[in-house]
């Protein structure tokens, strides 16, 4: 662990220092560093847009200034491909005279998603399409750590300096820990006694339709079927969480079940929260994480989750401090972002593709996002959404590669130069009935395989409590100390 300051040259922006300042407290969070005060004992500076012989006059290291300011309404310059290390990188700005990059600009284009914000297209649920980001535009592949890539080539030059070609680790915030996945469920449908009988049989029979057109296999459609002459029998279809705990039981682990508390749209459940409360507090009791489920609408027209937030409350082990949206639904990071910090939430797990798996910020590691209204970083940490089952099974429809081999390479990745951070979607893993078999075989292959790896499944809140220190002494999250314990109800 560092100590380090950064100083700024005097022609960079006050814009250009918040966001680089951004750029650099992530990284330090994550890499486990401390951002002092300049007089601080130990300190290291860093001088960022300085000349080489300046830096060195001042014992700062220097850092190369390419960025170049502009608002989130112009799309950012394309990236090109570059080798460091024996691995391609895609630079947004370069590389100067003496072939270093200007990381903390690098850093800031993916984590800040500036160039997302300026895709005006949007598919049938007002979401921002895969196909209009950049990593569609240019060929990027998502499944990349590309800011985590960037962290670790920063990471390099800061132990050895320019000679050293080689890529550093970000090493965990614990021992005994080398990689953290977070696990979550997002309760889309369930068992509800207060539906009729002609309401849950329409229910099954769309659902049969929708995860077959999905799937395109039969595995799929005879589960389905199967389901839906179950309903027709009057038996209970869709009661899954006491299978679901007891099966993470038995892998030695815990997740988030993220919940829909009010459904104002018919894309929303087909519960209520009063119906399904027993369950959740069975699961709260077993140490499961229940958390909110932003509702359909909440974003895009309500633009509020507070109330949502609220309702789960009354009917919750504890109060909700983290949030994914409905189908991943939102039109506008700023909307976003804003109803989060309203409802005082601590973080969100919403940036992920909907069709592909992937890192879609280019981040393996959770973060605070940035907010552009106020140049400051967010007061909550989005934990990206690296894998979703649907997701997995769209991928492999287009590309005719195996669920496994897309799963592989996020996971793989992510190891190699960080502590992850990042989380894991399957709606219901226990029972083969809205994607194929074998993705739910991908899931429970990788639990059983996780102590190789060291690697620590856990949910959002759980997460969120073991890592708060890294991002505290990054001078990040400032006002999440109510966040820190548990407050039970």
């Amino acid at each position: 662990m560092s100590r380090f300051h950064v100083i700024f040259a005097p022609q960079v922006s006050a814009r250009v220092k918040a966001r680089m300042l951004y750029s650099f407290r992530v990284f330090c969070a994550i890499y486990g560093h401390i951002v002092s005060e300049a007089n601080s004992l130990g300190v290291i500076l860093i001088a960022y847009g300085f000349s080489d012989d300046a830096s060195a006059a001042s014992g700062a290291i220097c850092l190369p200034a390419r960025y170049v300011e502009r608002s989130p309404g112009d799309a950012a310059p394309r990236p090109q491909p570059a080798l460091f290390a024996g691995e391609r990188f895609y630079l947004f700005y370069g590389r100067d005279g003496h072939g270093r990059p200007d990381w903390l600009a690098e850093i800031f284009e993916w984590l800040s998603a500036a160039d997302e914000m300026t895709v005006a297209d949007r598919d049938s649920a007002d979401r921002i399409p895969f196909e209009s980001t950049i990593f569609a535009r240019c060929q990027l592949p998502p499944a990349r750590p590309h800011a985590l890539m960037a962290m670790s080539w920063l990471g390099n030059y800061l132990e050895g300096g320019i000679a050293a070609e080689q890529l550093s680790r970000a090493p965990s915030p614990e021992k005994e820990t080398d990689h953290w996945v977070v696990i979550s469920h997002d309760i889309d449908i369930y068992w509800a006694d207060d539906w009729p009988w002609r309401r849950r049989i329409e229910r099954q029979f769309k659902n049969l339709v929708i995860s077959y057109l999905e799937s395109r296999r039969a595995s799929v459609a005879l589960s389905g079927a199967a389901r839906l002459l179950k309903a027709f029998a009057g038996m209970r279809v869709d009661d899954f969480i006491p299978a679901l705990m007891e099966t993470e039981k038995g892998h030695e682990f815990r997740s988030t079940l993220f919940v829909i508390a009010r459904s104002p749209h018919r894309r929303d459940a087909n519960y209520g929260l009063a119906a399904i409360a027993p369950r959740l507090q069975q699961a709260a009791q077993q140490g499961f994480d229940i958390e909110l489920h932003g509702s359909y609408t909440s974003i895009v027209e309500q633009r509020d989750l507070l109330s949502e937030v609220t309702e789960l409350a009354r009917f919750s082990w504890q109060p909700p401090i983290a949030n994914r949206q409905h189908w991943l639904r939102f039109d506008s990071h700023q909307r976003l972002f804003n109803a989060i910090e309203h409802a005082h939430l601590a973080c969100d797990s919403t940036l992920g593709f909907s069709n592909r798996v992937g890192f879609r910020n280019g981040a393996s590691f959770s973060f605070p996002p940035y907010d552009f209204s106020r140049e400051e970083p967010c007061n909550f940490l989005e934990i990206p959404l690296a894998i979703m089952d649907r997701a997995l099974v769209h991928e492999a429809r287009s590309t005719a590669k195996s669920y496994s081999e897309l799963a592989e390479p996020v996971f793989r990745d992510s190891r190699r130069w960080g502590w992850g951070g990042f989380a894991l979607l399957w709606h219901n893993p226990v029972e083969d009935v809205y994607v194929p078999k074998k993705v739910n075989q991908t899931f429970w292959e990788h639990a059983r395989n996780r102590s190789a790896f060291r690697e620590k499944w856990v949910s959002a809140a759980d997460f969120f409590r073991a890592t708060l220190d890294r991002y505290h002494g990054a001078g990040l999250l400032k006002n999440s100390e109510l966040h820190a314990q548990p407050v039970y109800r």
